[in-house]
């Protein structure tokens, strides 16, 4: 058990040389009037880094890529060159890194040595579905946003985000991968953060451009490396939205209704095949071909335009699952 301590006494030496950031209210504040849309990605990096530190206290070396260089890049797309400017003013970057290069240090302490006393472990497991609660949670004091009370009636919004958090630890328990997410009956923020995620960081695509309308947002992406002339994938979210509820990170939600991803066959397939683990076994893409499969309240279908071109629709399956009841998502909105 000596050595048990000494590693974990190492550990916490690298921790408190790290540059820790967290945004605090005010500068969420601050990052959202500039760019409404990147606030949900450095989020992100924040939780991942909150639940490895969490990981690393518990001698458990399993820590996740907070995946920095990727969302930062996903955070800025949207925004112009002056307001990439005064995020990057708002947050620090750096201090993300060191923090994450210092997670991967004591990670690899953990891992070469033999560490006794194990039993912990299976505690750790249990406890892990509670462990992004717990991170925004500690964030949110240590910046001063909330009051250590354990005992302290959780706002709506607070509430909303914790039902995000139990969700996101849900989905990656059942489903086994990070970046997974259900799509319908969700807030668009939270849906394109992991999906977005999930397309850069696994498939390499890049992100193009997006358009809005009244009710729905057409993302763009291509390959970030291309053989081929013309390849794309553009992904439709018909949305609809509510003012009265709250949605992952602040009042009013963008509630995702349906998907369409439209490409070429190849890519799309590789998406089906890497994102929903379904390997479709498709005759040279026949015309007409069809690949179904039920994920919660998603009906994902796969089919085949053309030759070159094929499509996954996302729409309304046999059974619904509750998520407001089951995770508490989306409470109402005090009224003022």
């Amino acid at each position: 058990m000596r050595i048990v301590a000494t590693i974990v006494c190492l550990c916490m030496c690298f921790w408190g040389q790290a540059q820790t950031f967290r945004m605090t209210e005010k500068e969420q504040t601050q990052v959202k009037k500039t760019s409404n849309k990147a606030l949900p990605y450095l989020l992100k990096i924040e939780q991942v880094l909150d639940n490895n530190a969490i990981l690393l206290q518990q001698q458990d070396p399993n820590i996740q890529n907070p995946a920095i260089n990727e969302l930062v890049k996903q955070s800025l797309t949207m925004a112009t060159t002056e307001n990439q400017i005064r995020l990057k003013k708002i947050i620090c970057i750096a201090c993300y890194k060191e923090e994450w290069l210092n997670q991967i240090t004591a990670a690899e302490l953990l891992l070469d040595v033999d560490i006794e006393g194990r039993e912990g472990i299976s505690l750790a497991q249990e406890t892990n579905q509670n462990q992004a609660v717990y991170s925004t949670e500690n964030t949110q004091q240590r910046n001063g946003q909330v009051p250590i009370e354990s005992n302290r009636e959780l706002t709506a919004q607070e509430k909303s985000k914790r039902g995000y958090d139990n969700l996101a630890n849900a989905l990656k328990g059942h489903f086994g991968q990070d970046y997974f997410t259900v799509f319908r009956n969700l807030d668009y923020n939270f849906v394109t953060m992991n999906f977005t995620s999930f397309l850069q960081g696994q498939m390499r695509m890049a992100y193009k451009e997006q358009l809005r309308q009244k009710s729905k947002i057409i993302e763009k992406y291509v390959p970030g490396i291309s053989t081929r002339q013309g390849e794309y994938l553009n992904v439709t979210y018909h949305i609809k939205r509510d003012n009265n509820i709250y949605g992952a990170y602040s009042e009013g939600a963008t509630l995702v209704q349906s998907v369409e991803i439209v490409g070429n066959s190849d890519l799309v397939a590789n998406l089906f095949t890497a994102y929903w683990q379904v390997t479709p076994k498709l005759e040279g893409y026949k015309k007409g071909e069809v690949i179904s499969k039920q994920f919660w309240n998603d009906y994902v279908v796969l089919e085949v335009l053309s030759l070159r071109e094929s499509k996954i629709t996302i729409k309304k399956g046999n059974f619904t699952l509750d998520y407001e009841a089951i995770f508490g998502l989306h409470p109402q909105v005090e009224s003022k």
